[in-house]
């Protein structure tokens, strides 16, 4: 990573999350689960951590595994990455790989709204999303705020209020919907049994 893209990250408060998409050898997907659950372990351990979510393919042919870390910051997710037992880890599903991993990470809410990426929800899914988490928000939100932001100019209480619901959005709303949704997010199939 450049120092600039370094910088960027350093810059960027707030929750980070990681996509990673693997695509694994043939025979390996047993243990390429069983290390999932160790990665899974060993990042819950690291300050910072806020969860994972892992999307295993279904059926025999099919080896595209989805793992989704949120962080709650870019240098908590560093931290865990160079870790001794975060690179071992990563060194042995880098092993596991048929191709090199296609890694994505995104600040707060530009998860949401970066290019089309095979590994990005369909756009349909994110304005639904958004549009019943903040209708939703602004019901609840509304009410409560109305009483302190009523002696203000209507500008400003409109500022405060959007700022304040974005801010819920971005670090709790959303993080937590997304591994809520994760499986109808990006089309996994649920499996049968």
């Amino acid at each position: 990573m450049t120092d600039a893209a370094r910088n960027k990250w350093n810059s960027e408060s707030g929750p980070v999350t990681v996509v990673i998409r693997r695509r694994i050898k043939s025979g390996f997907a047993q243990a390429y689960e069983a290390l999932e659950k160790e990665i899974s372990t060993d990042a819950a351990a690291q300050a910072g951590y806020l969860g994972s979510t892992f999307l295993r393919p279904e059926g025999g042919t099919d080896r595209d595994f989805v793992t989704i870390v949120r962080f709650d910051s870019y240098e908590s997710m560093m931290q865990w990455e160079h870790s001794a037992a975060g690179k071992a880890l990563i060194d042995r599903a880098d092993a596991m790989s048929e191709t090199p991993a296609n890694i994505r990470r995104s600040a707060g809410l530009s998860f949401w709204f970066t290019s089309r990426h095979p590994s990005s929800p369909s756009r349909w899914k994110m304005v639904l999303l958004l549009t019943v988490s903040i209708f939703i928000l602004a019901e609840i939100m509304t009410p409560l705020l109305n009483p302190a932001l009523g002696l203000l100019p209507q500008p400003l209480a409109l500022f405060i209020s959007l700022g304040i619901q974005i801010a819920l959005l971005t670090y709790f709303v959303l993080p937590w919907l997304t591994t809520l949704l994760a499986k109808w997010l990006y089309d996994v199939p649920q499996s049968k049994g």
